[in-house]
């Protein structure tokens, strides 16, 4: 067993599969969505009893919700012309704040959110909420993913945490760009909010010691965000871990796992003529379970291993280590 203890536990999104039957028969009312809840953290698997209030109640846990706790892709704007719609919508986000989000540091202060910040001893964690603020990515809408209150509130997290010496991790339940699947009309990533991902690997560039978590994608990733000038240098890498998921048993719901290391697709322009791309480093298309990032300090930086839930096996291989 490895020699670290875990610190905390990250679920960054589809805990909860409450659209699991595609509207045919899923929960419509707040008793049968709360049933779901409940058969999901006492379900046995190979006749062993999943204790999740165990865990739960010996290691924090912060969690934040995805489309699956609502509906598949969905959006704020989604509910607007369906009243039913509407109302299970809520009894579904009124479910998560109450399984889910409960578990971890609440913001009160201003209006109403869901995003957080929160700390161990080496790292600073901002996580957002890149679902309940998003409009549709469409023409007529107004291509939003995260609000302009969330984008200052994650600038001054980066600037209040800037001289602290610690790691600092922004996790987003939406990946950036789902290499795997390219296409832009049914993408639900950053990559389909062009001037959101813009406007976040500006607000980044030039950040120390940072990177992102992602969720989302039904494979386990590790890929890099690459800056490029003008005339096509490489002057900024961000690594970004996308750790997913723990239980995917329907291959035609998971993504490829052919794609070679170090492809790599230009999804962004700053304006200041930078060239944003993402990169493949390495990809693991048959673990499901927890995955254990083990961090610490190295050089003037950071430095991170990824494991599988043993702590010992790698869940990259040789690609196993990334540098902040």
């Amino acid at each position: 067993k490895t020699d670290y203890a875990p610190a905390l536990m990250l679920l960054m999104g589809d805990q909860v599969y409450v659209d699991a039957t595609a509207g045919v028969a899923d929960p419509s009312d707040i008793a049968s969505i709360m049933s779901l809840y409940h058969r999901s953290l006492t379900q046995r698997y190979n006749n062993k009893f999943f204790a999740a209030a165990q865990v739960f109640s010996q290691l924090p846990a912060y969690m934040m919700l995805d489309d699956h706790e609502i509906n598949d892709n969905w959006n704020s704007h989604e509910v607007i012309f369906d009243a039913h719609e509407q109302e299970r919508c809520e009894m579904a986000i009124a479910a998560f704040l109450s399984h889910q989000w409960s578990h971890g540091a609440r913001n009160n202060a201003g209006h109403p959110h869901y995003w957080t910040q929160f700390e161990t001893e080496h790292i600073n964690f901002f996580m957002l909420d890149t679902r309940l603020e998003r409009t549709p990515a469409q023409p007529g809408y107004q291509n939003q993913l995260i609000s302009d209150a969330q984008f200052i509130a994650l600038e001054r997290w980066l600037n209040d945490t800037r001289d602290q010496a610690k790691l600092r991790l922004v996790i987003s339940p939406s990946q950036l760009h789902n290499l795997e699947d390219e296409h832009i009309l049914r993408s639900d990533a950053w990559s389909a909010y062009p001037n959101c991902l813009a406007r976040l690997a500006t607000l980044l560039e030039n950040q120390l010691h940072v990177g992102i978590l992602c969720g989302d994608q039904h494979l386990h990733g590790l890929y890099s965000l690459d800056y490029h000038n003008a005339q096509g240098n490489l002057t900024r890498q961000i690594p970004v871990i996308v750790a997913s998921p723990l239980y995917a048993p329907y291959p035609f719901a998971n993504p490829r796992n052919d794609i070679a290391a170090n492809a790599c697709v230009p999804i962004a322009q700053l304006s200041d003529s930078t060239k944003l791309s993402y990169r493949l480093l390495a990809s693991n298309g048959c673990y499901q379970g927890f995955s254990q990032l083990v961090v610490e300090a190295h050089e003037q930086g950071w430095r991170a291993n990824i494991y599988q839930v043993d702590g010992v096996t790698p869940l990259f291989g040789e690609a196993n280590s990334i540098s902040f």
